[in-house]
């Protein structure tokens, strides 16, 4: 039995197993139950696409998924060192899917995690500790900072005024700030 860490807005909230027979490999994921939300579990690996797991449903109190694979369409199991593997959960409500120009659901952002810092700029960091209402989420190995814009107001994040991307979610202004791999800040760059 193989098993790695499952992410919900940049925090450990449970974990994927796998195990592999003949010809199937079985996955399964579990975690705390929230109520009125959809949780849809993808495993990824590093700079690989991802293998959707599926929607979660609540059994026992908890949000479970099991699915089995054939051989062939599970080789991100197969090939993939364990500890470069991590599930990540997508939080969306009934009916929502994700919110352009942003690559998944406005919902499902979350805020800042706790221990935002360590390899990151520090500059950056305090900024974002600062933003009263920012929403943080990590999607593909990508942090998502978003933060309220207003025309003529004060600007958070004025130091990274240049790589800020101004864009309308939910009839507001907000500006988008990405984070990479290595914690340098980047131009969030809408997919068309």
């Amino acid at each position: 039995m193989y098993r790695c860490r499952l992410w919900l807005n940049g925090q450990s909230v449970g974990e994927v197993r796998w195990s592999l027979g003949e010809t199937r490999v079985s996955v399964w994921a579990e975690c705390p139950f929230e109520e009125r939300v959809i949780y849809r579990v993808t495993i990824y690996g590093e700079g690989e696409d991802g293998l959707s797991i599926g929607v979660m449903a609540p059994e026992g109190g908890r949000f479970f998924v099991h699915r089995e694979f054939p051989l062939h369409k599970a080789r991100l199991l197969l090939k993939t060192p364990v500890y470069a593997l991590h599930g990540e959960i997508s939080r969306t409500l009934p009916g929502e899917t994700r919110t352009l120009p942003l690559p998944f659901a406005f919902s499902s952002m979350g805020g800042l995690p706790a221990d935002f810092g360590g390899r990151r700029d520090p500059l950056l960091c305090m900024c974002a500790q600062q933003v009263p209402r920012l929403r943080y989420k990590l999607f593909e190995g990508c942090e998502y900072l978003v933060f309220p814009l207003q025309v003529g107001g004060r600007m958070d994040f004025t130091a990274f005024f240049c790589l800020v991307t101004p864009v309308w979610l939910e009839g507001a202004l907000y500006g988008v700030l990405c984070v990479d791999r290595e914690g340098e800040a980047r131009r969030f760059v809408p997919a068309v």
